[in-house]
């Protein structure tokens, strides 16, 4: 929901059925003019993911004590 949201409030490239377009492929005919950032923002991203899942690994480890 919240991700259909965030597509409405950024216009799609011209030519674009965003009813039909993978989010995936959409995000990157949007990058498509900024490389340097869409690259920087990937990498953040990435980092973040890996962050996310060790601080869930680490709640879901079971507990001594």
């Amino acid at each position: 929901m919240a991700r259909r949201r965030l597509d409405r409030l950024s216009p799609a490239p011209a030519g674009a059925d965003d009813r039909a377009a993978d989010p995936a492929e959409n995000a990157r005919a949007r990058g498509a003019g900024l490389p340097g950032r869409l690259r920087e923002m990937h990498e953040y991203y990435a980092f973040m993911v890996r962050r996310l899942e060790a601080l869930l690994g680490e709640y879901e480890a079971p507990r001594d004590g």
